[in-house]
C-alpha cells in the first residue's frame, strides 16, 4: 500500500512541475472577424449588432461598431431590404461605467412573422464577409398555468416549494426547443427598508431575472451521478428541453421554485405601504441556434476553470465570421400580491437590492 501511496506522489509531484513551464505567445492570433449578435422576435423589426472580434489579451471591455458596414437581409431566401444604422439605448450597465459610449445596431423596417426564415448578409470592407439564418419557431400554444406551494423531501427535513405547472401543446410537425423563466420584482417601502415603522411615498424597486429552478420534470434530462462525483455535471442553468420525449401533444412541465427566493417576505402587505411581489413565468419555443447557444454556454462557462477538461466553445452560426442569429417567440403571465402600481407612489431602481440569475 504504501507503494502505491508513493508512486502517486510521484506522478503528482512531476504533473505539477510540468505545469510551471512558461510557453510565449508569439502574437500571431486569428484576424479580426465580423460578429454578429441578434433575437428575431415575432412582431418587432429585425435588430442585430454588428462588431469586430478582438484579440483575447485586448483589455477592451466594449466592441468596436462597425458602423460602415452593409447588412442586406432575406426572408424565405427573398432579398427584402438593407438593415439601417441606428441609435440604441444603452444598457443601465454601459451607461453606468460609460456615460460618453453611443451604443448602435442594424434596422430594418421588416416586422418578424412566425414561421418564415430570415438571412443576413453582412459586408465590410477590409473584413470576410459573413451570413447568417434562422427560422422564427412556431408560436406557442399555451393552454394553462396553475401554481400551487409544495412540500417537497430534502436531506434533512421538508423544504417549501412554489410549484409552476405550464401547460402546452407540442407541435407534431417540426422538432421544438423550449425554455422555462421565472422572473422577479419585489417592491418595498423606502422606509420599511430603512428599518423604520412609518409609511414612504417612495417605493424600492428590485430585479431578479431568470431564477435558479428546481427541474423537477423528466423532459429536463437527469444528472449523471458517476461523472458528478469525478468531474461534476453542469446544471441545466436555463431550464432548457427539447420535444423528444412530448411527441406532439399536450403536456404539462413542472418546475418549482423555493420560497427563500423571496426577499420581500419579511415585509407585510396592506393597503397603505405599496409593497408588493410580482412573478412573472416565461415560457420560450426556441429556434435550434438559440437552443445550441444556450446549451453551448452552459458548458463553456461551467468548464472554464476545470485544467483537466476540454474547452467548450460557444456556439456560433456566422458563417465565416463569430456570434449567434437566433429566433424565439413566448408568452407569459405574472402573478402579483399586493398592489402594483399604486397611485401616490413613486418607484424607484435600487440594483443593490435583487441580482440577476442565468439572464442570457
Amino acid at each position: 500500500m504504501q507503494k502505491h501511496i508513493l508512486l502517486f506522489t510521484v506522478l503528482c509531484a512531476a504533473l505539477l512541475s510540468a505545469c510551471e513551464k512558461t510557453i510565449d505567445f508569439k502574437g500571431d492570433g486569428t484576424a479580426p472577424m465580423i460578429v454578429v449578435n441578434g433575437l428575431v422576435v415575432p412582431g418587432k423589426p429585425v435588430e442585430v449588432s454588428v462588431t469586430k472580434s478582438q484579440s483575447f489579451l485586448a483589455d477592451a471591455y466594449l466592441f468596436e461598431v462597425l458602423t460602415d458596414a452593409k447588412v442586406d437581409l432575406y426572408v424565405d431566401g427573398e432579398f427584402a431590404e438593407t438593415l439601417d444604422l441606428v441609435e440604441v439605448e444603452s444598457s443601465e450597465i454601459i451607461s453606468h461605467y460609460y456615460p460618453d459610449y453611443s451604443e448602435w445596431a442594424f434596422r430594418g423596417q421588416t416586422i418578424a412573422e412566425n414561421g418564415k426564415t430570415y438571412r443576413l448578409e453582412v459586408a465590410r470592407e477590409g473584413l470576410q464577409s459573413v451570413s447568417c439564418e434562422t427560422t422564427v419557431p412556431d408560436e406557442v400554444e399555451l393552454l394553462a398555468v396553475d401554481t400551487a406551494t409544495e412540500l417537497i423531501p430534502v436531506n434533512h427535513g421538508t423544504q417549501e416549494l412554489w410549484a409552476i405547472k405550464i401547460k402546452f401543446n407540442d407541435n407534431a410537425e417540426n422538432e421544438n426547443f423550449y425554455r422555462v423563466q421565472v422572473d422577479q420584482i419585489t417592491g418595498v417601502n423606502k422606509n420599511h427598508y430603512l428599518g423604520e415603522k412609518e409609511n414612504s411615498d417612495t417605493i424600492i424597486l428590485g430585479e431578479q431575472l431568470a431564477l435558479y429552478l428546481d427541474l423537477v420534470d423528466p423532459v429536463f434530462g437527469s444528472t449523471d451521478e458517476a461523472n458528478e462525483i469525478v468531474t461534476g455535471t453542469p446544471d441545466n442553468e436555463y431550464a432548457l428541453f427539447d420535444d423528444t420525449q412530448i411527441g406532439g401533444r399536450e403536456y404539462t412541465v413542472k418546475v418549482g421554485l423555493p420560497h427563500n427566493y423571496n426577499p420581500y417576505r419579511p415585509y407585510p402587505l396592506d393597503e397603505d405601504n405599496g409593497n408588493f411581489l410580482e412573478r412573472k413565468i416565461v415560457f420560450y419555443a426556441l429556434s435550434p441556434e438559440y437552443y445550441e447557444y444556450l446549451k453551448s454556454a452552459t458548458n463553456h462557462f461551467y468548464y472554464a476553470d476545470d485544467y483537466f477538461s476540454e474547452p467548450v466553445p460557444v456556439y456560433s452560426n456566422v458563417r465565416g465570421g463569430m456570434g449567434v442569429f437566433a429566433a424565439l417567440d413566448s408568452v407569459s403571465c405574472s402573478f402579483i400580491s399586493g398592489t402594483y402600481p399604486m397611485e401616490g407612489k413613486v418607484y424607484v431602481k435600487d440594483y443593490r437590492y435583487g441580482g440577476y440569475g442565468y439572464g442570457y
